[in-house]
């Protein structure tokens, strides 16, 4: 017949006071995930989660106390002869718990991601449910925070800001350290003229080098500096073009002259591409179709940061996993928690430009070199590769 002896662990139930024979393990087959689940369940169901021995269990295995830190599980492990870890039962019954109270509480939106029967099912790991779970209540959590947050917009702008139709050269009405985020667009430099040139002075923009340029722009700036907040941020739109043939890189001479004086740092270089970019009639370089936004903050560890958040009205959801194909073969992802909201990131994410060369990797290598006519010609026209 081919019978065969395995281990039982006899335990009294205290609240029913009948033997109950609960089947340890069986060498003849690994168990499956929903053998390890219920198994480890019922386990914990006669362990206080408390410190502590139990009298009315088995004195060979409890003839202790339960060690701090998670004794609890440990305890169960072994007692399921280690076939899973201490920590996977932990998530596990974290998984459970949540679920338990989910549905006694009335939140069918936990209870239909159906992580417990996930676990059960072998779909997704005990690390994966609990990663699953974690997010789950970090997203409802900014949720309950912030859903309900509404954009105030005054119906009267005069009656609730004040403008200053002004110069910033001089911002005497504004106090130091009092805004929280400024935004600016610089002249182009050479290119338009805007009609504030005076009998004693070039409108800015118009000076006789770009270094002059970007001294005049220091005068602004520093004013800039001193009105900000120490944790506001300073947006700088510049838009490059070409002069006497060339591309002087002011952009780049003033974020390092505002870094040089101590006053911003970068954290962000934001590429704005234009789709209504003014044509240029040039064939030996390409045309210039976008423009920069610096983020610029006077402390880069310690800045005010406020995602934009755009929530669904719906609830949150369970994604199922999906393939990634990559340089080293396909990989497929576990489940996870989609946002209940969309940010200005995904926007960007979105964006797809024809100027741009997207790749993981430059064509080839970085270390090419391009020796003859015929290796450009490759170069051009056959795939890239690695």
């Amino acid at each position: 017949m081919g019978w065969a002896d395995i281990e039982v662990l006899s335990v009294g139930d205290s609240e029913t006071s009948e033997d109950v024979r609960v089947i340890m393990h069986n060498l003849q087959r690994v168990k499956t995930q929903a053998e390890i689940f219920h198994e480890s369940q019922y386990y914990l169901s006669l362990i206080p989660k408390e410190q502590g021995k139990r009298t009315d269990l088995i004195e060979e295995k409890f003839d202790e106390p339960l060690p701090k830190n998670g004794g609890r599980f440990k305890k169960v492990a072994e007692m399921m002869d280690d076939v899973v870890s201490a920590q996977s039962i932990r998530r596990m019954n974290k998984v459970a718990e949540a679920e338990k109270e989910a549905a006694e509480n009335g939140n069918t939106e936990l209870v239909k991601l159906g992580l417990v029967n996930k676990i059960i099912a072998g779909e997704i790991t005990p690390s994966n449910a609990e990663n699953l779970l974690n997010n789950y209540n970090k997203f409802k959590h900014e949720r309950d925070k912030e859903k309900d947050l509404k954009i105030i917009v005054p119906e009267n702008l005069d009656s609730t800001y004040q403008l200053y139709n002004k110069s910033s050269e001089k911002m005497e009405e504004v106090e130091d350290e009092s805004i929280q985020t400024c935004m600016t667009s610089c002249p182009y430099y050479d290119v338009r003229l805007y009609g504030n040139t005076t009998d004693e002075k070039l409108e800015l923009g118009h000076e006789k080098t770009p270094e002059e340029f970007v001294e005049n722009l220091m005068v602004h700036f520093r004013e800039v500096h001193r009105v900000l907040k120490p944790r506001g941020s300073f947006f700088l739109n510049f838009g490059e073009y070409g002069f006497k043939g060339y591309s002087p890189l002011i952009s780049n001479m003033l974020v390092l002259r505002l870094y040089e004086e101590g006053l911003f740092k970068c954290v962000n270089e934001i590429i704005f591409h234009k789709t209504n970019g003014k044509p240029v009639p040039v064939t030996k370089r390409l045309m210039r179709s976008y423009e920069k936004i610096y983020h610029l903050v006077k402390d880069a560890e310690n800045y005010d940061y406020y995602p934009l958040k755009i929530w669904r009205n719906e609830p949150i959801k369970l994604l199922k996993a999906f393939t990634n194909r990559g340089v080293d073969g396909s990989h497929t992802s576990a489940p996870c928690i989609q946002r209940p909201y969309t940010t200005f990131k995904d926007f960007i994410d979105q964006q797809k430009f024809e100027d741009v060369m997207v790749s993981s990797k430059l064509p080839g290598s970085a270390s090419r070199v391009i020796r003859s006519r015929e290796s450009i010609r490759k170069w051009f026209w056959q795939p890239w590769q690695t």
